[in-house]
């Protein structure tokens, strides 16, 4: 079963990150973070950032469990 994709702000992403979003906007246009520009606005994978960027046993706890279908 596939993780549902959240996307989230640069801004949301530097709150998550403790970063200044300035970094992360020059890292987006780097092709460096896992984010892609929708309607000229900035969106960030956030499931795929913090994949990237901490372990396995802390990302799993991270991402929220899809929720059953009835």
């Amino acid at each position: 079963m596939q993780t549902p994709m959240e996307l989230i702000t640069i801004r949301e992403a530097a709150r998550l990150l403790s970063m200044s979003p300035g970094t992360l906007y020059q890292l987006a246009n780097q092709g460096k973070i896992p984010a892609a520009k929708i309607g000229g606005l900035w969106r960030v994978n956030k499931t795929a950032l913090l994949a990237n960027l901490l372990p396995a046993e802390t990302v799993a706890y991270a991402i929220p469990k899809p929720s059953p279908t009835g």
